[in-house]
């Protein structure tokens, strides 16, 4: 009972420091909780659990997986899921700790800052979404306009509010985070003091990537030392200020789902059902005869409610994400038997209409969320597609463009490699209509280096 008095005492002092701060969100911590479970990976959900039961007396989860009941359910012809555990399953803590102990992710430090700045209601809400969009590496991956139909507000935002928004979080650290592609990262990064290097980035950014100096000493009215020093200052800044977050070669990635043939039939399933391990422990009948006080027993009867509700959080969770996921993978059919040429195109709005699901809703559930498949393991993010239109009227997928830029890079002239927009040209030629951005943001998805950077590189091991 000391310990339940301790729990209380602090339990007493959150609620005073509550009643003083000023409701900005009136969002209920249990709706809270609900769409933190269903962003959560599966080891950041057994990291949640762990901390939950050090917090709540009531919440235990086994020590070793159960063998669960298979009992698929009849979805569709070719696709149905269930809730069966991996064959291989071990026990939860074992697996957490036999990975490494994770550090602080971008998108933790960005909403850490959101949580201590200045913004009302309607502005936290929409930076949440916009949070949610920013990749590892601190670009935002959606374009204003898709952001505006996902967010779900009302009234209903528009583009000029969420711009206003994005703009508050580029100025969070680190800095350059939250930029639309590389030329504003950058610009975002420049000083007061650092006039002319946000002028060559902001005015000469193509004469930049180019190595045309004459164009940009005419066009800023610059000289050379002027040039080199500007230079100097943009080669300090950061084209991924997000990478220190998330170090690709300590990160370990469990999938949250699997999905494979089971006699002629594509079986999609949780790769381990924490929710059916979570257990309530049975003492609050025992606890509530030990006190009399009327705030001990609501006390008591508050921390039995929030470890039922933490497991029906999880099993909503993953019934969601299951949902989801078999929607996906039905529209991939193709990808499953040939492998990932045969990627078919699919928008997040398809996926929300056949689940009968906000688009918002689907854009959490497919984030940070890894599928096991016999082509690999990848995000539920990597099946949604977009097809870019030839001039003949002809679709050609983006992994089909992509290919197509690998395949010009591969064979360009060591010492006069091609820029973006060359590339953007010779797609043109080809009958697609592409921009140069789009061939950045392309290129910059497969870790295919500037030209600049690739010239150098061909003079080193010249």
């Amino acid at each position: 009972m000391l310990v339940w008095r301790g729990l209380l005492n602090i339990h007493l002092k959150v609620l005073e420091l509550k009643g003083k701060l000023s409701q900005k969100l009136k969002i209920s911590a249990k709706q809270l909780q609900s769409i933190k479970m269903l962003q959560c990976s599966n080891f950041e959900l057994r990291q949640e659990i762990l901390k939950t039961i050090e917090q709540n007396p009531f919440v235990s989860i086994d020590s070793y997986a159960q063998e669960l009941e298979q009992n698929p359910v009849d979805l569709a012809p070719d696709v149905e899921y269930d809730h069966w555990n991996n064959a291989n399953s071990q026990n939860s803590t074992d697996i957490i700790e036999s990975l490494h102990s994770p550090c602080e992710t971008l998108h933790d430090h960005l909403r850490w800052q959101l949580d201590i700045k200045q913004f009302i209601k309607r502005e936290y809400a929409i930076a949440l979404y916009l949070i949610d969009a920013i990749d590892n590496n601190g670009y935002l991956q959606q374009n204003v306009d898709e952001l505006v139909k996902i967010i779900n507000l009302r009234p209903k935002t528009n583009a000029s509010e969420v711009l206003q928004v994005l703009i508050k979080l580029q100025k969070f650290e680190p800095k350059g985070v939250a930029a639309r592609n590389l030329q504003e990262c950058l610009l975002l990064q420049t000083g007061q003091n650092e006039k002319i290097a946000a002028g060559i980035l902001k005015h000469k950014f193509n004469a930049f990537c180019n190595k045309e100096y004459e164009d940009i000493k005419a066009g800023l009215r610059i000289n050379d030392r002027e040039l080199q020093q500007a230079l100097k200052t943009i080669e300090t800044l950061n084209p991924k200020p997000g990478s220190k977050f998330d170090n690709p070669d300590s990160i370990y990635v469990i999938p949250d789902l699997i999905v494979k043939k089971n006699s002629g039939r594509w079986l999609v399933s949780l790769y381990d059902d924490l929710s059916q391990k979570i257990k309530l422990k049975p003492n609050k009948t025992e606890l509530l005869s030990k006190v009399s006080e009327k705030i001990e027993k609501e006390f008591i009867q508050t921390f039995y409610n929030n470890a039922k509700w933490l497991k029906t959080c999880v099993e909503s969770r993953n019934k969601t994400l299951l949902k989801v996921a078999k929607e996906i993978m039905e529209q991939q059919l193709n990808f499953m038997e040939k492998g990932e040429d045969f990627i078919q195109e699919l928008k997040l709005e398809q996926i929300a209409k056949l689940c009968k699901l906000h688009i918002s809703t689907v854009s959490r559930a497919a984030n940070q969320k890894y599928i096991q498949t016999p082509h690999g393991t990848f995000e539920l993010k990597h099946f949604f597609r977009k097809k870019i239109k030839y001039k003949s009227n002809v679709n050609a997928s983006s992994l089909t463009i992509k290919k197509l830029i690998r395949e010009l890079v591969d064979t360009e002239h060591l010492q006069s490699p091609l820029s973006d927009e060359k590339i953007a040209q010779t797609l043109a030629q080809k009958g697609m209509d592409i921009s140069r951005r789009t061939v950045t943001k392309y290129r910059n998805s497969m870790n295919i280096a500037t030209s600049h950077s690739r010239k150098i590189t061909a003079h080193k091991h010249a």
